[in-house]
């Protein structure tokens, strides 16, 4: 165990052996991947809960828009530019020629 906190400590991820301190740093990045995990668990989460539900009433979900960027930031621009200088509707024809009628830009 004291050559794994030596190694933690030679690359600056802790600051004290005797008590295991952890950097700042560390604790960042910690609670970063934390974050992360858990977003992702509940996405998964909430996502089969809502399969569930509408398979429960014989229902379909609604198909999902898949942009290049993280966050579909492709789509949601390209959904923003005619909106500020138009209609609000302007830019919505070329997602429905694309997507069909309906469809779930997923913003997440």
């Amino acid at each position: 165990m004291a050559g794994f906190a030596t190694f933690l400590q030679q690359w600056g991820l802790l600051l004290n052996l005797e008590n295991w301190d952890a950097s700042p740093s560390i604790v960042f990045l910690m609670a970063l991947a934390t974050f992360l995990m858990f977003s992702t668990l509940r996405m998964v989460y909430v996502d089969r809960l809502h399969k569930n539900s509408a398979r429960a009433i014989g229902a379909r979900i609604m198909k999902r828009v898949k942009g290049k960027w993280p966050g579909n930031a492709d789509i949601f621009a390209a959904m923003v530019g005619p909106w500020a200088n138009g209609y609000p509707s302007d830019g919505l024809g070329e997602m429905t020629d694309m997507h069909g009628p309906d469809f779930n830009p997923d913003w997440r």
